[in-house]
Formats: structure tokens, sequence, C-alpha cells
């Protein structure tokens, strides 16, 4: 027996002993690497704006300027300046809803938004290396003024496609704008629904290359597409925008001013005075992607929403010393605020009463030309529909294969029914109609204008103008995003072999 023998049980315990250790490095896991040793924790960065320039460092004249705006601004003698003076407490934020009085007594246009003391996307007003596009100016009046003049001679209605930005409605004006701000390096934000701020100080994307050619500039397009994807909404013009004056002598309504409802959003692109109806914009629709844009003549189609919607310009963003950061400037302080169009009872926007304070003298419409003026609204009409066809494909594209998707609660059915667009086109009819007994021609000739129009609504397939109006005004045109195009375009059954 093993254990009757002690000596025998030793030199087997001795063995085991010796095997034990000689296997350890097998029972053992793999040692984990030293652990590295906690990074020195960076040192804060410095504002250097704070601080003398360094004995002997030479600066280019940018930061210069902004050394001397701060240093005037510490002395609290900065004129002009749209925040709070140096040493001023912040004021306090104020909830007051939009569209409601303040305790100031004045009605609030901006969305309410609490501010951060200070940003933590950017040091100086000339951003760091790795932000979008460094800063080289202010927003100014003559600065507007080259954009108006840009929109109006640059920019047509395939301009975003030909550079393949996807967009939307509320992305196509804000898309303008960005562009615009990177080709001569001026400060651009936008905001998101809950007010979240992204500009082009962010360094976000900083491992991107950039170039000196915006179209071209890697670094530009992946942020481009990331704030139209992730922050820009119709929902955002009232904290990005402000309401103007209307009339010639404010000077306040030019190309690049943007036309906004709750459902829709324009960017005004031209102004003819030798037109009857001079006021033209540019407009995407749902969903977001490479498209022509529509170009439209302003129209009373347009409902008026309220304060922060409506005919409103873009803000400017400077930059607030106290906070280290970017802001848009209040709206009280740009140029041209108004709110002249949100008077009591104004449900629609005054689209005639613009359009001929813009004519030209001698370019009243008379009754020998109002069919001259019929075929320009026309026209327009034919344009929108246009739009309507695309979202009408797109729609029967997604949902042929999805017969029981019929949620109303999905993006899907936000980008593809129409029933906002069909209110609009329904409204537009109505506002021909007017325009037709305003000008002394009768119903049958508006009807004779538009039976010679054919409206393309499927490969092959054309409807009349006046028929589709007809079934428009019958409400037989389906808003309904599954339905298929037949019925969307207000037929009792098929004209077309469809899948359903």
């Amino acid at each position: 027996m093993l254990f009757s023998n002690p000596l025998r049980w030793l030199a087997v315990a001795g063995a085991a002993f010796l095997l034990w250790t000689a296997c350890a490095p097998l029972r053992r896991p793999a040692s984990a690497p030293a652990a590295a040793p906690s990074p020195a924790p960076k040192p804060p960065r410095v504002w250097t704006l704070e601080h003398p320039s360094q004995p002997g460092a030479s600066e280019d004249w940018w930061p210069l300027f902004w050394r001397r705006r701060y240093e005037v601004w510490a002395s609290g003698k900065l004129k002009n300046y749209p925040f709070e003076p140096k040493d001023a407490p912040p004021a306090p934020f104020d909830s007051t809803p939009l569209g409601k009085i303040n305790r100031q007594g004045e009605v609030v246009t901006e969305n309410p938004t609490p501010l951060p003391e200070a940003s933590i996307h950017e040091t100086e007003p000339w951003g760091d290396p790795g932000c979008v596009w460094p800063i080289r100016a202010r927003w100014s009046m003559e600065w507007e003024e080259r954009f108006s003049n840009w929109i109006q001679t640059s920019v047509d209605a395939n301009f975003l496609a030909r550079h393949n930005i996807a967009v939307d409605c509320a992305d196509a004006p804000y898309a303008l704008r960005w562009i615009f701000a990177r080709m001569h390096g001026l400060p651009q934000g936008a905001h998101n629904v809950d007010g979240a701020v992204f500009g082009n100080w962010n360094t976000r994307f900083a491992d991107l290359p950039t170039s000196d050619v915006w179209a071209g500039d890697q670094r530009f397009r992946a942020a481009l597409e990331y704030v139209l994807d992730k922050y820009v909404q119709g929902r955002s013009i009232p904290y990005d925008a402000y309401p103007i004056a209307l009339m010639p002598e404010a000077a306040a309504l030019r190309p690049g001013t943007v036309v906004a409802d709750k459902t829709h959003v324009r960017i005004i692109h031209r102004i003819d005075p030798g037109a009857y109806r001079p006021i033209r914009h540019l407009s995407a629709t749902v969903p977001s992607k490479v498209r022509a844009l529509a170009d439209e003549a302003l129209s009373a189609a347009i409902p008026n929403d309220g304060v922060g919607w409506g005919i409103v310009n873009w803000s400017w963003w400077d930059y607030d010393f106290a906070r280290h950061r970017y802001r848009c400037v209040p709206d009280r302080m740009m140029p041209g605020f108004s709110l002249e169009q949100y008077e009591p009872g104004l449900h629609e926007l005054p689209a005639g009463r613009i359009h001929l304070a813009y004519q030209g003298a001698g370019r009243r419409a008379t009754p020998t030309e109002g069919r001259k003026v019929l075929r320009e609204m026309i026209a327009d009409l034919v344009e929108t529909l246009r739009v309507r066809r695309e979202v009408v494909d797109d729609g029967w594209a997604y949902y042929a294969n999805r017969p029981r998707d019929r949620d109303k609660k999905t993006r899907a059915y936000d980008d593809f029914s129409t029933p906002a667009r069909d209110a609009r086109l329904r409204r537009k009819v109505r506002e021909i109609e007017e325009q037709t007994q305003s000008h002394g021609l009768s119903p049958e000739q508006l009807g004779e204008e538009m039976a010679k129009i054919e409206i393309p609504i499927a490969a092959g397939r054309t409807i009349s103008l006046r028929t589709f109006v007809e079934r428009l005004m019958e409400g037989k045109a389906s808003p309904q995003p599954w339905d298929p195009p037949y019925r969307r375009w207000g037929f009792d059954a098929p004209f077309v072999e469809q899948t359903p």
C-alpha cells in the first residue's frame, strides 16, 4: 500500500511536486502586458486672446484683428457688440416660447436655447487647424450683398445636383448658405430642433483632407453631409433665421432670403422687376436625394404659420468673447428685422402685394395681358406637378413590395405622402382662379389654357392639366404613398399594368 510505506509516499509526493512545478507555465494564463503608465493630464488649452502674443512671434492679420477686437471688448468700449459686454452677468435663460411675449414685453422670435459658458469645440475666433474651414471674415451687409449676387447669378435649379449634393426641402437653402460661407471663410453653423449647434469651427472631421476648392474638399463635403443629415430640419429655421420687413425700401427681401412654413422651405433665387411676378424661389422636396430644384414664383399658397416662420433672413454667426464660442446674433440686432408680416388675420403670405411692390415701372398687368400672367402661373403649377410625380414614383417603388406597410408614423410615410403638397396645389389653383377673374378672363378661358397642357404621370402616360385639376379639386387624387400611381393621379382604374 502506498501510505503504508512512508519512504515510498515521500518519493511519490516529491515527484508530483516536480511535475506540478514543470507544468506551471501551461496552467497559468498568458501574462498581461505591463499596464501603460497613465498619460499625464493635458494642460488646459490656453485661449490666446486672453494672453499677449509671445515676444518675437509673428501673427497674420486675422489673429491680430481679433486680438485688437478682444482688447477693446475687455476695456468695455467695443461698439455694436451683439452680446453681453465685459464683466456683465450673462442674461438669464428666457424660456418664453416662440411667438409669446417675454418679460421685456417683446414678442419672442427665436426658440429659447440655454447656452453653455464655453464651447468645447473651439478656442479661437479663426478656428482650430482641424476645423471644417478656417474663418477669415465676419458677416456684414457687404457679405450679404455678395451672397445675394451669388445666389442670383451663379446658382440655378441644377447647381446642387451638378455637385452631387443630396438635399430635401430644408436642406437646400442651408446647403447653399454653407457653400457660400465655405467659399469665403465666413462663420456658419446650424441648429437642430433641440437647439444643439454644429458649425464650421467643429473638429469632428479633422482626420479628412481639405482643399482650396470647396467642391473637392473632402472635409467640407463630409461635414456638409453630416449637418444636413443630423441637424437641419424645417423646424431649425426659427433658430437660424429672423423675420424681416417685406417692402423694397427696407432692402431686406433679396436673393438668399428664405421662405418657410412648417411643411416646406424655399430660398429666393432672383428678383426680376420686369416680370409680373418678380419674386422667384428654388426648393427641393423629401426624401433627400440628388435632384433638380423646383423654380417657382412666390405664391399666396404659402401659409403664414406665425412668428419664426414666413419670409426670413439668415442670422449672422459672431463670436461671443465671454463664452468662447460662436452664436447667432440676436434677432432684434439684425438688419431689416420686423414683425410686420405677422399682422392679425394674415393667414397666407401676401404674395400679390409683394409682387406689386417689386415690379418695375410700367409693368402693371392690364386685362389684355391677363393671359400672359395666367400662363406664368400655370407654368409654376406644372413645375409643382413635376415634383409631385417624382414623389409618387418614388413612393410606389418603395411600397409596391411592402403591401402590409400602412404605418403613418414612419419616415417613409412623411417622405412619400402628399397631403400638404396637395393642399398647396389646391391653394395655387384657387389663386389662379382669382387672378383669372381679376384680369377679366372667364373660367372657360382658364380651362382652355389648362387643356392645352399635358402632364406626364407615368411612362408613356399623360393627363391634361385641366383633367387633373378637376380631379384634385374633387378630392380624387390620393395623397397616400402606398396607393398605386393611377389612384395618386385621380383615376378609378389602372392605366398601365401594375404589380399590386
